[in-house]
């Protein structure tokens, strides 16, 4: 097929112009389909911040909810311990309470030795008492009655080791009532808590 030069310059002009149009059209296609990138690349990354955000935020939930539990449990567990002190300290003041009666009945029928063991036993709990109890002032007392119960151990020894003169019985039983009136109080206030603590 012979084609002329007009007419193959004009073919030629117009697939350029085609071809052109097809660039031009791709282009606007590329344009339109990287803003599409663009916009839904952005939209996914807010999307992605604000999962995160949540996800952070409930994270933060969790822990101050972890910490608070871990602190009530932690108080919990104090306030058992402390309840399982004061129960205690109330069953040795009942049981300290009653070697002190057991130690004027002994001293009332001249059973002195059994007194004295007594009296040593007594030392011993009301020791280990004040190393237990958080008030100043109830330290102090427990201080005063032990200083007492070994000062009557003390006298007693010496009756019966070097031959000294007994303690008299009415002098003695007055001391160790007033020690054991003063924990029979300490034990209704544990018990029925009256106070916070020893």
């Amino acid at each position: 097929m012979i084609v002329d030069g007009r007419s193959s310059t004009a073919f030629a002009l117009s697939l350029e112009g085609s071809c052109m149009l097809a660039l031009a059209g791709a282009r606007d296609w590329f344009d339109w389909s990287g803003w599409s990138f663009t916009v839904g690349g952005t939209v996914l990354s807010l999307a992605g911040l604000y999962v995160t955000f949540r996800e952070a935020r409930a994270a933060k939930d969790r822990a101050r909810d972890a910490g608070t539990a871990a602190q009530a449990a932690r108080s919990a567990a104090l306030a058992a311990v402390k309840a399982v002190s004061t129960r205690v300290t109330a069953g040795d003041l009942m049981f300290i309470r009653k070697d002190l009666e057991a130690v004027l009945r002994a001293l009332e029928t001249r059973q002195t030795h059994a007194a004295i063991t007594t009296l040593r036993g007594c030392r011993e709990a009301l020791n280990r008492l004040r190393e237990r109890l958080e008030s100043t002032a109830n330290r102090s007392e427990i201080r005063r009655m032990l200083d007492d119960v070994v000062n009557v151990q003390e006298a007693l020894e010496q009756a019966v080791h070097r031959g000294a003169e007994l303690p008299s019985f009415v002098d003695v039983s007055r001391l160790l009532s007033r020690h054991m009136d003063t924990m029979s109080r300490w034990t209704e206030q544990l018990r029925f808590e009256k106070v916070e603590a020893l």
